[in-house]
């Protein structure tokens, strides 16, 4: 595991991104997949990099940091390492891959849609 959380939250700006890259985030590696979390809020990490993490534990708290509009929560699924620096640049060499959510309770999987918004219902 990776992590960043030094990076300054910025103030929200509804429609108009500010900031640079990726803010404040976490990669957590899983065998050859990597899961990139980003935009988190500064100094909210409750794990330090090289650590063990499992199924719902707390890692970060969501916030406005890197390249941004509004508080929110960038997970991505990578089938490579993750080399910050290229990022959104032609040399990133890792490719995004699709995942799903399982749903507390009856453990329904929803695979979300480009740009689809999940919202607590």
């Amino acid at each position: 595991m990776e992590c960043r959380d030094t990076e300054e939250d910025l103030a929200p700006t509804p429609g108009r991104a500010s900031g640079s890259g990726v803010g404040n985030y976490v990669v957590i590696r899983t065998g050859s997949l990597h899961v990139l979390m980003a935009h988190l809020r500064q100094g909210s990490l409750v794990v330090r990099e090289g650590a063990r993490v499992a199924g719902g534990q707390r890692i970060a708290a969501v916030g406005n940091s890197g390249t941004t509009s509004q508080p929110h929560l960038h997970i991505e699924l990578l089938d490579g390492p993750l080399d910050i620096e290229s990022m959104g640049t032609l040399d990133f060499r890792a490719s995004g891959l699709p995942f799903g959510f399982a749903l507390p309770g009856d453990g329904t999987v929803i695979v979300p849609r480009r740009l689809q918004v999940l919202e607590a219902g």
